[in-house]
């Protein structure tokens, strides 16, 4: 696989670096897009972004990775080659024997020093880390930070987090408000395709984001990016998630020096599987522990029902909370209160007592009628995929001492059964 022609280019105000990558037969066009504003921190001369993200296709082909044009970090291909290429060969992706071929020297970037961080920010109000900026009416910005944050605008670089507003991204925001490492800003990545760039996001998915961002004194960074389009042909996305959403970081390097990357699994219950890079993120943190940048795992220490117990309190949280697989679609609340993660949430939020705080969000008196079902559907999945999350509630619940009828057991027994009902009549369609 061959990284070649990486270029910086601004239109329809947003600034990207792209570059061609070459495999097989195909040659694709591969971006990231920031906002016009954020220029001036992209690196038209690094390959270290579009190398994190087909890392894993280069590896299941087994081919070596080559940079033609740019510099790359040399501790970076050194973690790659002996962190990710081995572990990702024992997990059956390869065989181990792609290398990194660089046509320049391999160099750690020396980070820019800006003069004053000219965040974009969120309706007008952007923080670092406690300060305020205010816009001014030309544009441009005034600070207005206390004396310990002036050495930050100055130029140092600054940590940050993501926003999806899901139990794990709260976690991570509400966690690092705080202290010499606290974040200063939150990220949003949306994928699209080349010929939607100038489109930009669509509102639906920016407007709440940004609105707690606001809130929270945060800056808010929305980035664009095409990377699905070369790895969704031969990847499921939660297969490469984290190295599609790191790589989108890495573009911004010039400006981050820390990530809190909100982790789905505690470390005790990590174990590498390529179904999930979540499963592994314990080993992409090393891989991507460089010199002048840092990929921390948030929320590894913890389990994700201590980290709901954790945010329930906060009422940003309960007003904004979105774990929705279809949250999209016209609902009377932000969640549809009937997806797979709206009854693994609502179900932990019941178990710790904190449920009726989500009432804005969730339809709770749904759930009251229909909570014989939400349980037994919990233990049906259990019991058919021995899933971590849904075993962490049950385990949970026999804590807390927490009483389930025993009618649940004739729902549960009910579902399976129709299931089966299920396979039978698409064995006997598929035989026609």
């Amino acid at each position: 696989m061959i990284i070649k022609d990486i270029q910086l280019k601004t239109e329809f105000g947003f600034s990207r670096i792209e570059c061609s990558v070459s495999f097989g037969e195909s040659d694709n066009k591969a971006f990231i897009a920031v906002p016009e504003k954020y220029k001036e921190y992209l690196d038209p001369n690094c390959a270290d972004p579009f190398l994190v993200a087909i890392l894993l296709l280069a590896c299941q082909r087994d081919e070596d990775i080559i940079i033609e044009t740019g510099y790359v970090s040399l501790d970076l291909i050194n973690n790659i080659e002996n962190i990710l290429i081995p572990l990702l060969a024992e997990m059956g992706c390869g065989k181990g024997k792609s290398k990194i071929i660089y046509s320049s020297v391999p160099l750690t970037p020396n980070p820019k020093k800006f003069r004053k961080l000219n965040f974009p920010g969120t309706l007008g109000v952007v923080s670092l880390g406690g300060g305020i900026c205010q816009r001014q009416m030309t544009g441009g910005w005034k600070t207005n930070l206390p004396k310990e944050n002036e050495k930050r605008a100055q130029g140092e670089r600054i940590f940050a987090t993501g926003i999806s507003l899901g139990v794990d991204s709260f976690y991570s925001i509400l966690k690092n408000l705080k202290g010499e490492s606290a974040v200063s800003a939150t990220v949003y990545i949306y994928n699209t395709t080349y010929d939607k760039i100038k489109e930009g996001i669509p509102r639906e998915y920016t407007d709440k984001r940004e609105e707690v961002a606001e809130t929270l004194d945060l800056a808010f960074i929305p980035i664009m990016t095409d990377i699905d389009q070369i790895m969704n042909k031969n990847f499921e996305f939660i297969e490469y998630h984290t190295f599609h959403n790191m790589a989108c970081v890495l573009s911004l390097r010039n400006l981050i020096k820390g990530y809190y990357l909100s982790t789905g699994y505690s470390y005790n219950e990590m174990k590498p599987s390529r179904t999930d890079t979540a499963c592994y993120e314990n080993y992409i943190e090393k891989a991507l522990n460089l010199s002048d940048f840092k990929m921390i795992c948030s929320g590894g220490e913890v389990s994700r029902i201590e980290k709901t117990d954790y945010i329930a309190q906060s009422p940003i949280v309960q007003k904004n909370l979105n774990v929705c697989f279809f949250w999209r679609e016209k609902h009377k609340y932000l969640n549809c209160t009937q997806c797979e993660k709206c009854i693994r949430t609502v179900l932990t939020l019941d178990v710790l007592g904190k449920l009726d705080l989500f009432s804005e969000v969730f339809d709770i008196e749904y759930y009251k009628k229909n909570k014989l079902y939400f349980w037994a559907y919990l233990f049906h999945e259990a019991y058919r995929s021995h899933s971590i999350l849904e075993n962490k509630i049950i385990e949970e619940v026999k804590k807390r001492g927490y009483k389930i009828p025993f009618s649940v057991w004739f729902s549960f027994v009910k579902i399976i059964f129709n299931n089966q009902i299920v396979k039978i009549k698409r064995f006997i369609n598929g035989r026609k």
